[in-house]
């Protein structure tokens, strides 16, 4: 495969191979996002799938020089939190990107959940996988929307009677579990099949992250349990995401810098590929806690937020962890800036 969006494409997977087969836990991976160029959500225009589908083109066009690790990679979504639609929720736009009005009221209503081929959002859905498939090819690559795991499911159908649920309900809720974990293989297989041309590569698969896997592993979310003490992951949490990786051959996790204390459960998952730790405003973030993130996970390959001036000071020091991809979303002004920055990343070794 070949990208007009990103010319060194054979080579940035190369790395991301290395990376997330942990072959790399002497160098590092960088995203280096210039200030001087622009972004245009593509979830601001939802639920306009020719106007999503010419903001990713857009977006990727504007930074084809940049000389860094992130591949252009657009996924194919109305937003999370419209999740619900797929189910048959109502869903709303306001300005950005959708979201559903819980629907299960009770666990009366259970059973009634199920794919529907003929849901409304679902034919949606396939309608966008296939415009994006054409707008796409030999320009940037795709992935399916962001999957619901878990209690992140539950909390679009239930809101937050999920919380309570853990204790008042907590028979019903792993029934509701055990069905999330059958829908999404089934939604995730189901786009896979529409956008196969821009979304396998080689032995591997393009993500939702700006990454390359290797082999068929989804990008899953523990973002719910994150509220939750680990006790409450490590029951309804782990053998549910388990159950996914077993079907895909693997998985990537992402999380919260919140939710740092979910990690040792995390790290018994077999066949997990890395963690991406995304920073949280509410919280210390990813960078500053990396030491003893790094201390939990081993050596699972990491990706974690950072400002263009700690990556850089982390290259000029020595300090970088490795077996890492460093997000620098900020600071970092222009294309030379971040291509000058590249060539230190790319020569890093601990």
């Amino acid at each position: 495969m070949a990208l007009e969006y990103k010319p060194d494409l054979s080579e940035v997977i190369d790395r991301h191979r290395l990376l997330w087969t942990r072959k790399l836990s002497d160098g590092i991976l960088a995203r280096l996002d210039p200030a001087e160029l622009p972004f245009d959500d593509p979830l601001r225009h939802c639920p306009d799938i020719e106007r999503m589908a010419a903001a990713w083109d857009h977006n990727y066009w504007v930074r084809r020089s940049v000389q860094d690790d992130l591949l252009p990679v657009a996924r194919v979504s109305f937003g999370s939190s419209a999740f619900g639609g797929f189910l048959g929720a109502q869903v709303q736009f306001d300005g950005g990107a959708g979201w559903s009005i819980p629907l299960l009221e009770s666990y009366a209503g259970l059973e009634q959940l199920h794919f529907d081929p003929e849901n409304e959002w679902i034919k949606k859905q396939q309608q966008a996988c296939r415009h994006y498939l054409e707008v796409a090819r030999g320009k940037f690559a795709l992935c399916e929307t962001e999957p619901m795991d878990g209690l992140n499911l539950v909390e679009v159908l239930r809101g937050g009677k999920v919380y309570l649920d853990l204790y008042d309900h907590p028979g019903e809720l792993h029934s509701l579990l055990q069905f999330s974990v059958d829908f999404n293989i089934r939604l995730i297989e189901m786009q896979r099949q529409i956008i196969a041309p821009a979304l396998y590569n080689e032995d591997g698969i393009f993500s939702l992250f700006r990454i390359w896997l290797p082999g068929r592993a989804p990008w899953m979310s523990v973002d719910t349990y994150g509220q939750c003490a680990s006790a409450v992951f490590d029951e309804f949490g782990l053998p549910y995401l388990q159950q996914t990786m077993d079907y895909f051959g693997g998985g990537w996790i992402h999380l919260h810098s919140s939710a740092t204390h979910l990690l040792p459960g995390i790290t018994q998952l077999k066949g997990l590929l890395g963690i991406g730790i995304y920073d949280d405003p509410n919280a210390l973030r990813g960078f500053e806690l990396l030491p003893k993130i790094r201390k939990i996970t081993s050596d699972i390959p990491l990706q974690i937020d950072c400002t263009g001036g700690e990556l850089a000071a982390g290259l000029a020091q020595g300090s970088l962890p490795g077996g890492v991809m460093y997000m620098a979303r900020k600071g970092i002004a222009t294309i030379d800036d971040a291509n000058r920055l590249m060539e230190q990343v790319r020569a890093y070794q601990l």
